[in-house]
């Protein structure tokens, strides 16, 4: 936990710049400019949230790493941290706008969003539409994978329209240069084979990520860029940290939809010997999940 003074620092710097604070595992960009917050409760402060454009009550215990951006002569650098706070909103609208993500998960993701996380985790969550954590992507349990599967399949049905689109070009074109039937029915044979490609294919025996993109059928290479590059599913591979966990905790733990009781439930797995971590990363995910569900929820 802050000290008191570190806490004061805090306040005092939030008054007059934008103050980044590690906050439930985010680096969420904060300020008290123009800003008179209530009386907090005991152990809680107020700061206003710059993406988000709410007042975070905040429990002092949940404040981690806290970031000052300042000049050589030791004023603040209002511009340079202005600056950044407009890139992030920048990023944020950019994503709430893309036609391709659901306006819910944009929402809900972007206020992660940070320079780093906006080169990593962020261009992998897209990929599956924001519907699942990073967790859950390294540590897929079987409800998780049978999604991931079905949009894989979704990915190769829409890159065999863009062959049959091709496909047909060619056919008309070859009538065009009068093509012998023999020509055309090589066309339609190849047509055949690319229709029958979800009957001959059978994702289901891979298990993780990492395994389903070794796969990709020949007749669709190369694969496109709507899909994972190497070192993202790499990435994956590499924060995977446990074999399994079972369904029915996940389910559960997707059933509590209040933030706080999570907290408690967090607080007290912590005081025994024999939690699992596993358990207690899925549970801090989906506390981050439900906080900035209720951010964006309020802000629209």
């Amino acid at each position: 936990m802050i000290t008191q003074e570190t806490l004061n620092e805090l306040l005092e710097d939030a008054k007059h710049t934008i103050v980044f604070v590690v906050y439930m595992g985010m680096d969420i960009p904060y300020t008290l400019i123009d800003v008179t917050p209530p009386l907090p409760r005991k152990d809680f402060i107020h700061l206003h949230n710059v993406i988000t454009d709410q007042l975070d009550e905040i429990h002092i215990s949940d404040i981690g790493v806290i970031t000052t951006y300042t000049k050589p002569d030791g004023t603040f650098n209002n511009d340079y941290v202005y600056e950044l706070v407009d890139n992030i909103k920048t990023t944020v609208e950019d994503c709430i706008n893309d036609e391709n993500i659901t306006a819910d998960a944009a929402k809900i993701t972007a206020v992660k969003l940070d320079e780093d996380v906006c080169d990593y985790d962020f261009d992998i969550l897209r990929v599956f539409d924001f519907k699942y954590t990073m967790w859950q992507l390294c540590n897929p349990s079987e409800e998780t994978m049978q999604g991931v599967r079905e949009n894989y399949m979704n990915q190769i049905r829409k890159h065999r329209e863009t062959a049959f689109v091709e496909l047909d070009q060619l056919e008309e074109e070859s009538k065009q240069n009068g093509a012998t039937q023999e020509d055309l029915d090589d066309i339609d044979t190849i047509k055949q084979m690319f229709r029958d490609i979800p009957q001959d294919v059978d994702v289901s025996k891979y298990k993780t990520i990492p395994e389903l993109y070794t796969f990709w059928p020949s007749l669709l290479l190369p694969k496109p860029r709507t899909l994972l590059t190497k070192s993202q599913v790499t990435m994956i591979k590499d924060n995977a940290t446990l074999d399994s966990l079972p369904d029915d905790f996940e389910r559960d733990l997707n059933d509590i939809t209040d933030y706080r009781e999570l907290m408690v439930l967090l607080s007290d797995l912590g005081n025994l010997d024999d939690y699992d971590p596993g358990h207690i990363t899925m549970i801090q995910n989906r506390i981050r999940f439900l906080q900035n569900a209720q951010a964006f929820l309020i802000q629209s």
